[in-house]
């Protein structure tokens, strides 16, 4: 419906909301013909609003119309109008249509506006309150900061945490779950995490292999929320076979295997003993072989030293500088509830560096050629831990191997070089 040239010409007073709608009711006796609503620019007061704030008011509204700017496009208010004026006429069924009446038009009036304003100042006011006493009470509670941060990882990842009992023993598993939407069955990346870490640490696998694969990440026996399995070795016979029990209580059929450092020499070892049980495998600065060039750290653990043990702060920085060529900036929080996580199960890590340690130096030589499975090798040319010349000796013992080390990476190559991993993991699992 357009307007009249009469109804152009007629005067156009001013009202606030409740006079307009007050002079409106009085004069359409409870009813609203036509709502004409005029975009000038102005898009706090959209239509859908003014038609609301009548109907509060028991107004019932037969018709709503929206024109837009100067080309007249005539569209129901019920869309997404942008309205800066409203104009209240008769309409012809209108019962007070014999009467002479100006219509009556509405500007969004300049102290609504100031309204909105303060409010909007109020709710980020409450909002800068609220968060700076939060990380105040966070502050003051590493173990809760560390568990927000943890809850925070998952949602950033797109994983959930769930729990499963599997021969009386609890595993705590990050699972980005299945999708009933994909087209063709999905395929699962089974995750292995490396020494004195968790689940956590492997998140980023998720995001990378959303599209693919279902990704499982279990906490192993003895770290992260998994407790260790009684008074058994925790040896890499252990490991696989846990692993191996933990595919199958959870059906994950034919995986994909994905392990870092320590992780990577259990991901080779299981492919190795169990070569129906997977598909393909990556390795992310695996240890378990003897590197061509013995860096630093692998002459310190010869002479018996153990450079991964957190017993304190100044331990903590060491394990950061020895993973990490740029560590990260970790908020005093988080980094007081890791380091006292990890003093606080420093008697379990000993025991399972013991049951491993001859295993993490050489103990997959022997297994390469019973890997059957295609697989990808990388390493970060800053490595201080598994030195990157143990590339070579992953390709002359795999018969399907692709292998590559990644410039300006340190050891925790995810963090590092996380387009690089990303781009070649996803080449290599398609």
């Amino acid at each position: 419906m357009r307007e009249t040239a009469n109804q152009q010409s007629l005067s156009k007073p001013r009202y606030t909301f409740k006079q307009a709608v007050a002079a409106c009711k009085e004069a359409h006796q409870d009813t609203v013909h036509n709502l004409f609503v005029t975009d000038n620019g102005f898009r706090d007061f959209g239509a859908g609003a003014l038609v609301g704030f009548a109907e509060g008011l028991d107004l019932r509204l037969d018709r709503c119309v929206v024109r837009h700017g100067a080309h007249g496009t005539d569209r129901r208010a019920f869309g997404r109008p942008w309205a800066y004026a409203l104009t209240m006429t008769h309409g012809p069924n209108s019962p007070a249509s014999s009467q002479t009446q100006p219509p009556h038009t509405l500007r969004a009036p300049r102290t609504t506006l100031r309204r909105i304003v303060r409010w909007l100042l109020a709710v980020a006011a409450v909002f800068v309150v609220t968060t700076v006493a939060a990380g105040v009470w966070l502050w003051n509670d590493p173990a809760r900061a560390f568990r927000v941060a943890m809850t925070a990882g998952h949602t950033n990842a797109g994983v959930t945490e769930r729990f499963v009992e599997i021969d009386g023993y609890r595993w705590r598993v990050l699972d980005t779950g299945l999708d009933s939407r994909a087209p063709t069955p999905v395929r699962t990346a089974l995750v292995l995490h490396g020494l004195g870490t968790s689940a956590e640490a492997m998140m980023g696998v998720a995001p990378i292999l959303r599209d693919s694969h279902r990704v499982v990440i279990p906490d192993l026996p003895g770290f992260g929320e998994h407790t260790m399995h009684g008074e058994v070795p925790h040896d890499w016979q252990f490991y696989v076979q846990a692993i191996e029990r933990f595919r199958q209580h959870e059906s994950l059929g034919q995986v994909d295997v994905v392990g870092t450092s320590m992780g990577g020499a259990f991901a080779a070892a299981f492919a190795a003993t169990f070569p129906d049980s997977v598909r393909k495998i990556v390795l992310l600065s695996p240890a378990g072989v003897v590197a061509p060039n013995q860096n630093e750290f692998m002459t310190r653990v010869a002479a018996g030293e153990l450079p991964l043990d957190i017993k304190d702060d100044a331990s903590f920085a060491e394990v950061l500088r020895l993973n990490f060529p740029t560590p990260p900036t970790m908020p005093e929080p988080i980094r007081r509830a890791f380091v006292a996580r990890a003093v606080e199960r420093r008697a379990a890590f000993l025991r399972i560096v013991g049951d491993l340690r001859a295993f993490l130096v050489s103990g997959c030589e022997p297994l390469l050629p019973s890997i059957q499975a295609p697989t990808l090798v990388l390493y970060g040319e800053l490595d201080l831990l598994t030195d990157p010349s143990m590339l070579a000796v992953w390709r002359m013992g795999l018969r399907d191997m692709q292998g590559e080390v990644l410039k300006d990476a340190g050891h925790v190559l995810l963090y590092d070089k996380g387009r690089e991993v990303a781009a070649r993991m996803r080449a290599h699992l398609r």
